[in-house]
């Protein structure tokens, strides 16, 4: 197997893997991941605001 072939092997594993999550995460845990994504994006909008003074 050459280094593309492996590489479209993984590729096509990696578009299976959201699908599969997403029925597997509930509405709820979904909630939490999208909070603790926000706040980490404000922090590091935050920490850029400060270090640009």
């Amino acid at each position: 197997m050459n280094k593309h072939e492996v590489s479209k092997l993984f590729s096509d594993l990696g578009r299976k893997g959201g699908k599969a999550r997403a029925k597997s995460v509930t509405p709820a845990r979904r909630r939490e991941i999208a909070i603790k994504a926000s706040k980490a994006a404000a922090e590091k909008r935050m920490k850029k605001k400060r270090s640009a003074r």
